[in-house]
């Protein structure tokens, strides 16, 4: 019994009477988390969900749909699950399993997930962002839903869960050519080559960025000047290989 001495079950009545839509949880969410991309870590989050996150659709047994919020990453990403983790669902289990078999060993993987109809909708609705999101290769942000402070923050977030540092390049996985456009657009002074890989499942595009020290600096810059929130192996790799190409540049 709930509020006084009342049965939850007619609260729950009286919500449906009323048309009031009442949500069972057993953690708080912030449901309103993506609706404005105005700060940092949200646009850094968005952009390492497009990366590695999805929308799970799942029915019930009353014959709806719920839609969960799922990441399922390898430990080497922790940083930005504990991140996600803080800011939307603090109460939820973050899980860690390993999937290693006798033939294969693996590293340990973060599972992360929450169920969340708002913020489904504000994916779906307002980012394009759709369940099954590998097999749509449509996908493109619309311009105007993203501040344009904020898109440094959601490509490095977007590089944290699908981006590689080199030694004289950068390069991107992309699955949808509109949205690989409007990354790469912040990268057109560079070289930049695409490559076309039909995977097992889907088409991709893999897209290098050439340049060198320049664009290993910039994209340093780019990336990381006043920055907070990013996976510290791959800033670390980044000014290694920034620190490296300098090193080789000046010698005689």
């Amino acid at each position: 019994k709930i509020m006084g001495g009342i049965p939850k079950q007619r609260v729950s009545d009286l919500f449906k009477c009323f048309g009031i839509k009442f949500i069972r949880r057993s953690f708080p969410i912030n449901d309103t988390y993506f609706d404005e991309i105005d700060t940092e870590d949200k646009a850094y989050s968005l952009g390492f969900l497009i990366a590695d996150g999805c929308i799970r659709e799942e029915s019930r047994k009353n014959g709806n749909i719920s839609r969960r919020i799922c990441f399922a990453n390898s430990i080497d990403d922790k940083e930005a699950i504990e991140l996600i983790h803080s800011r939307i669902c603090p109460d939820a289990a973050l899980s860690i399993d390993n999937q290693s078999t006798s033939e294969v060993t693996r590293k340990d993987r973060y599972t992360l997930q929450w169920t969340s109809e708002h913020m489904a909708d504000t994916l779906i609705n307002k980012y394009h962002i759709l369940p099954k999101k590998t097999l749509d290769a449509e996908f493109m942000l619309p311009m105007d839903s993203i501040p344009n402070n904020m898109w440094r923050h959601l490509i490095r977030g977007f590089f944290d869960g699908d981006g590689h540092c080199g030694k004289w390049e950068i390069q991107f996985i992309f699955t949808a050519a509109p949205f690989m456009k409007q990354v790469l657009a912040f990268f057109k002074d560079f070289n930049i080559k695409i490559y076309e890989v039909q995977g097992k499942t889907v088409k991709y595009y893999k897209a290098v960025i050439h340049g060198g020290q320049k664009v290993l600096s910039f994209t340093r810059d780019f990336f990381y000047k006043d920055a907070h929130y990013y996976l510290s192996r791959k800033y670390k790799q980044f000014h290694t290989e920034v620190t490296t190409e300098t090193k080789e540049s000046v010698a005689p």
